[in-house]
């Protein structure tokens, strides 16, 4: 699927917005040059710059640059996760929405990303939950969640998800 064509409820565009900025800003703090020009403008910057590219590993090997970003994609993804139910939660659709699976399956993605990244069930799943492909079951308590079972990307997608179930709710009310 195209991401451009995603397409998220107001409630939700900060948290893809955030993501989209971060995407870009990944892509552009790798670069030699922009740091180069960054710290030029910023030079007060340079240890945290500094520190950001020891975290990456961030690395120029021949004409390629290299680096793991996984740690950070970790870190927004369970922002995000954690963002997008609280506004659902604290949203006028959470009455009519808070019964349905895909409410149930951020509401344990949410728990998970503020858990220490883990799947946490205070008490056991009556049934499987799932979301698209995503099942959720009982044998998952204490396993990783991001990027394990989801990221930030599939986030998104679950924000569209919500978002149509969102129009579909306020058009029947």
């Amino acid at each position: 699927m195209d991401y451009t064509k995603v397409k998220v409820h107001a409630l939700f565009e900060p948290i893809k917005k955030l993501f989209e900025f971060f995407i870009l800003g990944i892509g552009f703090v790798g670069m030699p040059e922009f740091q180069k020009e960054f710290l030029r403008v910023n030079p007060g910057m340079q240890t945290l710059l500094n520190t950001y590219n020891k975290e990456v590993n961030l690395r120029v090997e021949g004409s390629k640059i290299k680096s793991s970003n996984r740690l950070y994609l970790i870190y927004i993804s369970r922002v995000m996760a954690i963002a997008l139910f609280d506004v659902l939660q604290f949203s006028k659709y959470q009455n009519s929405l808070n019964r349905t699976e895909i409410f149930k399956f951020a509401k344990i993605i949410r728990n998970g990303a503020a858990h220490d990244n883990k799947f946490y069930f205070d008490k056991p799943l009556c049934k499987p939950i799932q979301w698209s492909n995503k099942v959720i079951t009982n044998s998952m308590n204490g396993q990783v969640i991001f990027p394990a079972f989801m990221n930030a990307t599939l986030l998104v997608f679950l924000m569209a998800d919500i978002s149509k179930m969102m129009k579909l709710k306020k058009k029947i009310s």
